[in-house]
């Protein structure tokens, strides 16, 4: 993946194309302020906490390298969950809700540990998923599988509102042949290569987290505050919280 990174022209550079469609897609106007990752597959279950580290402490920026500054907002929230949890839990919202979100899916071929028949069932759902969100399905169609399994024709109507989706919300499908060292070592070098290649479009520094350094210095602070020191000049909210910490921990 690093070479391929370092020697693809940039119209089958998988990082770099993932980068290009980061910013197209979360940074105009009315573009997606998150990025949903679903991975079906138990072994990438950490999959959705690692990139929130990687991409929003390197590129949650508001100060731009480049004259001028930034011209518009950079790294999206990101977030997400084994796949076949969400669909219980937060999948509703990605189909049917008002709040946009660019959605990833990430597969393996072998993601059933050697049971085919769950390895099929995991890729099925993805598969679905993705399906799902892109064609949606009208009132009428609905309806009609409503009427087929025998649902009154007044109830199936009514019924079928709630039924509708509107479909059109694409996603980006990541395909692994396997769950190997290698393979998901490619995948953590295209996730890496793919927020660098995003900070450069944006004119941003991926590798400094000031936001991260202040949280440490003011704890340092207030960890002498909480156990009896002077706590300074702080807002009233602080001031009271410490105060209430003070009576257990001082």
């Amino acid at each position: 993946m690093d070479a391929h990174f370092r020697d693809t022209p940039l119209e089958t550079n998988a990082p770099a194309k993932l980068a290009m469609l980061d910013v197209f897609r979360h940074s105009n106007k009315d573009g997606a302020p998150t990025r949903t990752v679903l991975a079906y597959a138990h072994r990438l279950r950490k999959l959705p906490d690692f990139l929130q580290q990687l991409e929003m402490e390197s590129n949650g920026k508001n100060v731009s390298d480049a004259p001028g500054g930034l011209i518009a907002p950079t790294a999206p929230v990101v977030w997400g969950s084994v796949g076949t949890l969400g669909q219980h839990s937060f999948h509703q919202l990605l189909h049917q809700g008002m709040r946009d979100s660019s959605i990833e899916f990430v597969a393996a071929l072998n993601a059933g540990a050697g049971d085919k028949g769950r390895g099929r069932a995991l890729l099925a759902n993805a598969f679905a998923q993705a399906e799902g969100l892109l064609a949606g399905r009208s009132r009428d169609a609905a309806e009609k599988e409503l009427l087929a399994k025998g649902v009154a024709p007044d109830k199936a109507k009514g019924q079928a509102i709630h039924m509708n989706m509107e479909g059109g919300r694409g996603s980006t499908t990541i395909l692994l042949n396997d769950l190997s060292p290698a393979s998901v070592g490619a995948l953590i070098a295209l996730y890496e290569h793919r927020t660098f290649a995003a900070g450069i479009l944006w004119g941003i520094n991926p590798f400094d987290q000031w936001g991260v350094e202040l949280g440490k210095v003011l704890a340092e602070q207030l960890d002498k505050a909480i156990a009896g020191e002077d706590p300074g000049q702080r807002d009233p909210s602080t001031l009271r919280l410490v105060s209430r910490a003070r009576k257990t921990q001082g």
